[in-house]
């Protein structure tokens, strides 16, 4: 098994984050975000193939710096961004005849993604004619998403963002394909029909024909999985994370009282201020007179004299604010904003 990652967008719901940094690079609970996929997939696949495109050397080189004794790794560039399809797609000649898993670069899981592959081998033994299996979890709201539609235990269709879906079975952004040759045929047929919608050649559209050919694909369920590429959702997991993790205080830190849990990395300084609950804080940052809770800082900040909570702060970022001395009477209402 042979695992592709599509990392190449420009994460433009992230920005401003993003003008500098590849959303696979961004922070969460302590390292980027495709640190945190490739940490669940060893011991799952020996080999990967990372798609790569915006920013791509940041991406190339984190991965290479962090995991070239974990995997065998290979990097394929999209140089224009033609949705999902296309960037698996452009894997072919690195995949070859091997089943692939395909995990989406800014997917984090509660699951791992061992638990999946078991998933998985279990619908082989049963079915042994399936050609793959997809990940599914049940939302309110699948308008949002790509869904399938079940007939008979079978995924019969899939529609990429209904308006008006006839199933809540959204697709996770798991998909793993035994009948990988027959997919990136599919997937070819798309992309030389040029058949995609604005351009954007869709992964769904290419699964959708193998069912049409009468290839079996089925489901399989999996609990709360975070989209990354949205602030709020940023934040959400940081915060799950977090809450599996015990607090890491790699800085230093004076006259400062940490409420867990908390990730401070190395060279770090807090001083004077309450970090927590829920606080990541990237490498070589400084914190004097704050108070932060439910946030994620980046590398190499400086953050002074103001009170932060529910935000997302960038690297290399300077925030300032403006302490009062003040005596206060009884019965007074005061605003400092």
């Amino acid at each position: 098994m042979i695992a592709v990652i599509p990392a190449a967008g420009a994460g433009t719901r992230l920005k401003p984050l993003t003008h500098t940094v590849p959303k696979p690079i961004l922070h969460v609970a302590g390292k980027p975000i495709i640190g945190h996929i490739l940490d669940r997939l060893v011991n799952c696949v020996d080999e990967i193939v990372v798609v790569v495109g915006y920013k791509k050397n940041a991406v190339m080189d984190y991965v290479e710096r962090g995991y070239a004794d974990k995997f065998k790794i290979k990097f394929v560039d999209q140089a224009e961004q033609k949705g999902l399809g296309h960037a698996v797609y452009i894997t072919k000649d690195a995949v070859g005849d091997r089943p692939v898993m395909i995990v989406l670069g800014d997917m984090i899981f509660a699951d791992n993604y061992a638990k999946m592959l078991a998933l998985h081998e279990q619908s082989i033994k049963s079915h042994p004619d399936i050609s793959g299996s997809i990940a599914v979890k049940e939302v309110d709201d699948p308008r949002r998403y790509g869904i399938v539609e079940l007939e008979d235990g079978y995924i019969n269709r899939l529609v990429e963002k209904p308006a008006h879906p006839t199933s809540n079975l959204a697709i996770a952004g798991v998909y793993i394909i035994e009948d990988a040759p027959l997919l990136y045929d599919c997937l070819g047929e798309i992309t030389s029909e040029k058949s995609g919608n604005g351009g954007e050649y869709q992964l769904t559209d290419a699964l959708q024909r193998m069912v049409d050919r009468g290839k079996k694909l089925l489901s399989f369920r999996v609990s709360d999985w975070y989209d990354c590429g949205r602030p709020d959702s940023l934040l959400e997991i940081n915060k799950v994370l977090l809450s599996g993790m015990e607090s890491r205080l790699e800085g230093k830190i004076k006259n400062s009282e940490i409420i867990d849990p908390v990730i401070i990395e190395k060279n770090c300084k807090v001083e004077n201020s309450i970090i927590g609950p829920n606080v990541s804080i990237g490498e070589d940052s400084r914190i004097e007179n704050s108070i932060i809770m439910d946030s994620i800082i980046g590398i190499k900040s400086e953050l002074k004299n103001i009170l932060l909570m529910d935000s997302l702060i960038g690297s290399y970022t300077k925030v300032c604010g403006k302490l009062h001395k003040i005596i206060v009477g009884e019965n007074t209402e005061i605003n400092l904003e």
